[in-house]
This record gives C-alpha cells, sequence and structure tokens, in this order.
C-alpha cells in the first residue's frame, strides 16, 4: 500500500507544479519559457515551408498545362497564316470579307 501511495503522490506533485518547487526547477523558468517558444516558432516554420512547397507544387502543374495549352494555340496560329484556311473560316462564319481588289496605294500627306 506504500508503494502505490508513494507513486500516486509523485503522480500528484508532478501535476500539481509543486515537483517544480521541491526540486528547485523554478529558477530555469525562463528557460524552459524559452526552449517552448524555440520549439514552437520551429513547428511552426517547418508547417508554413510545407503548405508553401505544397502550393508551388499545385503551381506547376498548373503552369505545365498552360504551357501546353499556349503551345498548341501557338501551334493553331501557325497553321492560320495560310490564306486558304482563313477563308474557309471566314466562310464558316458567314463573313461577307473578300480579297481586295484594288491594288493597295499610297496615302499622301498634305
Amino acid at each position: 500500500m506504500g508503494l502505490r501511495r508513494n507513486i500516486i503522490d509523485k503522480i500528484t506533485s508532478f501535476f500539481s507544479g509543486s515537483f517544480i518547487l521541491k526540486r528547485r526547477l523554478d529558477r530555469f523558468l525562463w528557460f524552459f519559457i524559452y526552449i517552448f517558444i524555440l520549439l514552437v516558432l520551429f513547428i511552426s516554420w517547418n508547417l508554413y515551408i510545407e503548405s508553401r512547397l505544397v502550393k508551388i507544387e499545385k503551381n506547376s502543374a498548373i503552369i505545365k498545362d498552360l504551357e501546353i495549352n499556349h503551345q498548341q494555340r501557338s501551334l493553331e496560329l501557325v497553321a492560320l497564316d495560310y490564306k486558304p484556311e482563313v477563308e474557309k473560316m471566314l466562310q464558316n462564319f458567314g463573313s461577307k470579307l473578300q480579297d481586295p481588289t484594288d491594288p493597295p496605294i499610297r496615302v499622301k500627306g498634305e
């Protein structure tokens, strides 16, 4: 019964804080607070960096998709440079735009 009571007393003294006063650990209180703050800063910094890395990976995937889209559109625009392709598109959209019949003239200033 004495051993059990001794264990219970040690546990209650640990959680009540009298353990700190009996061992004279109160003089190291500022050091413990300093270590605790450093630990919290270290954990929060690591979480911040990890969240940034996740954002960077998501954005790099989006950038790759956008680069593929850009390359496809630039290839489509290169294909549209051909006159027959442009004429087909204009006909498909029902445009009344036609080739010029008069040669270009130079506008003279006054």
